[in-house]
């Protein structure tokens, strides 16, 4: 049958031209029943057993072809030598995540607490905080980070829990969520530096001497003023500080490491030197 017009699997209309393109039964039957390919309509020479369209067969080798590659390639990856290792959510781990003090502690806890407190900037000096991380967990592509904390905003009263924060994995890295969760009903493990401050030649108290806890990276936990007595009790969760002491007309001094471990509360008798007044030139 001369001048046949088919449709091949991607719709091209071809003129065989007179050439004889019949398709056995087998062939018609296999693309007929084939899903993946829009058969719009196909003409065959029931005489004569022709074989496949060479666009058809072409484009099946190359398909063949394509599933046996992707097949080696799956197989490659599902094998584990040691050298391989997963990309993505799945490869990150709680540990990774990187937790922003001042964003992720300090700030979420002065919007907690005070509305004033979290006018940032502006107030930003006259904030403290401690933290101190208790566990690390997952849940899915969610990462936890929680701990008890310490927070004190100047003219506002110390404030002390848990706080949890929650994080969301990408492909390589961990990203902040912007969620947390306080709970001010958890029991602390909270430590007390009680310092008294002494003129070093009177030994007499000194009145509203500034004590400031510092961890040892260098971050402000805690800051008080000496009272009528000179003294001054800081709280601090678990860790290493240093306790600096500073008065206007004294030098001010730091403290050697102390470490809180073992000790609830801890006595400091700390002497300030004061400044000699300048010599004046006549």
């Amino acid at each position: 049958m001369q001048g046949e017009i088919w449709v091949d699997p991607w719709h091209e209309v071809c003129n065989s031209g007179g050439e004889q393109r019949g398709l056995d039964r087998e062939a018609i039957t296999h693309l007929q029943s084939n899903e993946h390919i829009p058969l719009k309509r196909l003409t065959h020479d029931v005489k004569v057993a022709g074989t496949l369209p060479w666009r058809y067969q072409m484009r099946k080798s190359l398909t063949i072809a394509l599933v046996a590659a992707s097949a080696l390639l799956a197989a490659c990856s599902d094998s584990d030598n040691g050298n391989n290792r997963a990309t993505g959510p799945a490869a990150l781990d709680a540990g990774d995540i990187n937790v922003d003090l001042t964003r992720d502690v300090r700030d979420n806890l002065a919007s907690h607490f005070s509305v004033t407190a979290a006018k940032l900037p502006n107030r930003a000096a006259d904030l403290r905080y401690d933290f101190h991380e208790t566990s690390r967990t997952m849940a899915g592509n969610e990462g936890i980070v929680t701990g008890d904390f310490i927070f004190f905003a100047e003219g506002d009263p110390v404030e002390k829990g848990s706080l949890a924060i929650f994080y969301t994995a990408g492909q390589t890295a961990w990203f902040r969520s912007g969620l947390f969760e306080v709970s001010d009903q958890v029991a602390q493990d909270v430590h007390e530096f009680t310092v008294t401050v002494r003129d070093a030649s009177t030994l007499r108290p000194i009145v509203g001497a500034e004590v400031e806890a510092r961890r040892i990276e260098g971050r402000s936990t805690a800051r008080i003023f000496t009272n009528s007595d000179g003294q001054a009790t800081v709280q601090v969760l678990p860790g290493v500080f240093q306790i600096e002491v500073s008065r206007d007309f004294y030098t001010a001094t730091m403290t050697d490491n102390i470490t809180t471990v073992g000790a609830s509360n801890q006595l400091f008798d700390i002497a300030l030197v004061r400044i000699k007044d300048p010599v004046r030139s006549l």
